[in-house]
């Protein structure tokens, strides 16, 4: 395992993988080795291979934010909102003063059209953070589906204000 993760530090994803994979041959319960592989099929978008990796992790420590987290990232990213906002809520039960729970509920409404159940899930995401851009630009996006296209701007603002480097903040304010 601690191979694995000097491989994946040096950027090596391949042996990084391999040795993961070694780790969990010799103990199928390793949740450091599932959880780093599970990234890795994450980000090289095999999400059937770390949906499977994710869904054990719970089965071991179903307490554990990380898994959700992941499993929801993995869920939207496959275009499987439904799935993704069945994890959120169960995570935001679980946490319900997590605003990255209520943040993703909204992304994954927002997803399906839910416009009015995202604003509701923000406005929780919104209470239980200070200051997340992600969260007042998801707002905007909610604001101008709902046609009010003055106050979307200023999320879309405020969005940039606390994260200027993201050019998709840029790009939906110059809509």
């Amino acid at each position: 395992r601690e191979l694995g993760r000097t491989y994946e530090q040096l950027g090596d994803d391949d042996n990084a993988r391999a040795n993961f994979i070694k780790a969990i041959q010799l103990d199928p319960d390793d949740l450091i080795a599932i959880e780093r592989l599970a990234v890795l099929h994450l980000s090289a978008k095999r999400y059937a291979e770390s949906e499977k990796l994710l869904k054990h992790a719970l089965t071991l420590d179903n307490s554990n934010p990380a898994f959700y987290t992941l499993l929801g990232t993995l869920y939207v990213q496959s275009e499987r909102p439904a799935h993704a906002l069945d994890i959120w809520q169960r995570a935001s039960e679980r946490e319900p003063q997590n605003g990255v729970y209520h943040r993703e509920r909204a992304r994954a409404h927002l997803q399906m059209g839910q416009l009015e159940d995202a604003k509701q899930a923000l406005a929780l995401a919104e209470r239980f953070t200070i200051v997340d851009p992600e969260v007042h630009f998801l707002k905007g996006q909610v604001l101008e589906g709902l046609g009010n296209l003055n106050l979307a701007a200023r999320s879309y603002a405020f969005a940039i204000e606390n994260n200027a480097h993201n050019l998709q903040f840029h790009h939906a304010l110059a809509q």
